[in-house]
C-alpha cells in the first residue's frame, strides 16, 4: 500500500425525519405511507436530512476515493469508507427525479372550519349510523367568490349526508357499534392535506371515510376539490388539458419515480442499474410491465390517472399537481391513501389557455435529478425510502451512518440506526 496522508474531519449532525422545508411539522408516525417529498440534498442546514461536517481524503495518486485510514490505539490502520454522491444527470442518460417544494404562499384569505353532526334511527327506534363532516368556510377576498365557494362545498357536505341517509335507510340489518362516515380535512387513514391556496388557485382536500359493522376496518377515499380564487368556479382538471398525450406521458414518468420511492420490496430495493434498465426498457417499448392503459384518455373521454377519474383524483398542492391512490391502488391496504405529485412547470406545456391562464402568478415546486450513492461497490438512487441492506445495523460504522443519512425519506431505517423514540 502506498503512503497516504488523511485529514478527516467529520461532524456528523442531529438527523431529523422532516420531508421538506415547506412542511409544518415532521411526520408523526414514521409507519405511515408518505407522499414524494424528497428534497435536493443542501449544504447548509435546514430541516430536512443532511449529515454535517466534511471529510477530505489526500493522497499522493490524487485519486477520488472516499476512505479513511485511521491509526488506532495499537498503531494498526483501519480501513474506513464513505459514501460518495453524484447528481444522477452526471452519470446516466435516464433517471429518477426529486422534487424541491416552494415556500407556503402568503395570503389574506382565512378559514373557518365548520362541523355538520347526524344521527340516523331505523323506524323502530334503533340507532343506525352516525354521520360527522368537517368543513372550511373561507373568508378574505371579494364577497362573491367566497360565497360561490362555500356554497358548492356546502352542497358537497349536505350530498354526503343524504347518501348516507339512503345507505342507512335501505340497510336493513342493524350492527353494533353502529355505521360511520366521516368528512374530514385533514384525513383518517391518510396524514390528509386540509387545504392549500397558491396563485389563483384554492384547493381541499377531503377524506370521506366510511364503516360498517361488522368490517374489520372501514376505508378511506380521497376526494379532492380544486377551486379559481378569481371567480370562486370550482374546477375540473379535465377541463384544463390541451395534449392529452403528453401530459399522460410526463404524469406516468413521474408516478414511475413514486413507484421506485415508495413501492414495495423488491421494486423500492432496486440499485440504480437495475432502475435505469427499467426506465429506458419503458422509453423504448420493450417492458413487458407497463401503466399506459392507465394515463390518459379513454374510450369514453374520461382522462385518467393512475386508472381513475382525474376530475376525482386530481389536486392542486404545495407547488405541484397531484393525484391520490386509494388503499388497495398500487399497493396494500396499509399503505393508505397516497398522494403523487409532479412540478407545475413541469405540466404547464399540455394545458390548454384555460389552463395557462388558471396557473399565472402560481408558484411551482422543481423537478431535479436524484443523486447516486455509491457506496460498498454498489449504486443506488437516493429518492428511495427503502435504504439498501447493506449496512450494519446493530453496530453502523460512520461510513453507514452517514450512507443512511443520504436517503433523506427513508425514516425507517434512521430509527434503527438513531433511535429517535418512534416506532
Amino acid at each position: 500500500m502506498s503512503k497516504k496522508v488523511v485529514l478527516w474531519v467529520s461532524v456528523l449532525a442531529v438527523l431529523t425525519t422532516a420531508f421538506s422545508s415547506c412542511q409544518e411539522k415532521p411526520i408523526e408516525n414514521p409507519d405511515l405511507p408518505g407522499v414524494v417529498t424528497a428534497r435536493e440534498r443542501m449544504s447548509v442546514r435546514g430541516d430536512g436530512i443532511v449529515p454535517g461536517g466534511t471529510f477530505s481524503v489526500v493522497n499522493e495518486d490524487e485519486t477520488d476515493q472516499e476512505t479513511a485510514f485511521i491509526e488506532d490505539a495499537s498503531g494498526e490502520t483501519e480501513n474506513k469508507e464513505f459514501p460518495k454522491v453524484t447528481p444522477a444527470n452526471e452519470m446516466y442518460n435516464i433517471y429518477p427525479m426529486k422534487i424541491i417544494y416552494p415556500e407556503r404562499q402568503r395570503t389574506s384569505l382565512t378559514m373557518t372550519i365548520e362541523t355538520a353532526k347526524d344521527d340516523v334511527y331505523t323506524d323502530d327506534g334503533r340507532h343506525a349510523a352516525e354521520f360527522t363532516a368537517e368543513y372550511p368556510l373561507i373568508s378574505g377576498t371579494d364577497e362573491t367568490v367566497c360565497q360561490r365557494i362555500n356554497n358548492e362545498i356546502k352542497l358537497f357536505i349536505d350530498g354526503a349526508i343524504d347518501e348516507f341517509r339512503k345507505y342507512t335507510k335501505d340497510t336493513e340489518v342493524v350492527y353494533e357499534p353502529t355505521h360511520k362516515w366521516e368528512i374530514n380535512m385533514d384525513g383518517v387513514d391518510f396524514a390528509g392535506d386540509g387545504y392549500d391556496i397558491n396563485g389563483n388557485i384554492l384547493t381541499v382536500y377531503f377524506a370521506y371515510h366510511t364503516y360498517g359493522a361488522p368490517a374489520v376496518h372501514g376505508s378511506e377515499e380521497p376526494t379532492p376539490m380544486i377551486f379559481d380564487l378569481r371567480t370562486g368556479d370550482r374546477v375540473f382538471f379535465s377541463d384544463l388539458i390541451g395534449d392529452s398525450d403528453g401530459l399522460a406521458k410526463t404524469l406516468e414518468s413521474w408516478f414511475n419515480d413514486y413507484q421506485f420511492a415508495y413501492g414495495g420490496t423488491p421494486y423500492g430495493m432496486l440499485d440504480a442499474e437495475e432502475y435505469v434498465d427499467i426506465l429506458r426498457k419503458s422509453n423504448d417499448g420493450t417492458s413487458s410491465k407497463t401503466n399506459s392503459e392507465q394515463f390518459g384518455m379513454d374510450s369514453d373521454g374520461i382522462f385518467r390517472v393512475a386508472g381513475n377519474d382525474a376530475d376525482e383524483r386530481m389536486t392542486v398542492y404545495n407547488g405541484c399537481v397531484g393525484f391520490y391512490l386509494s388503499a388497495y391502488e398500487y399497493g396494500s391496504f396499509a399503505d393508505g391513501v397516497r398522494r403523487v405529485d409532479i412540478p407545475v412547470n413541469d405540466i404547464l406545456p399540455y394545458l390548454n389557455d384555460k389552463g395557462r391562464s388558471l396557473f399565472e402568478g402560481y408558484t411551482s415546486g422543481s423537478g431535479v435529478p436524484a443523486n447516486v450513492i455509491e457506496y460498498k461497490g454498489g449504486k443506488y438512487f437516493d429518492t428511495t425510502m427503502w435504504v439498501p441492506n447493506i449496512v450494519n445495523e446493530s453496530a453502523p460504522t460512520e461510513g453507514d451512518i452517514e450512507f443512511v443519512s443520504l436517503f433523506e425519506i427513508a425514516w425507517r431505517h434512521h430509527n434503527k440506526l438513531y433511535g429517535t423514540g418512534q416506532d
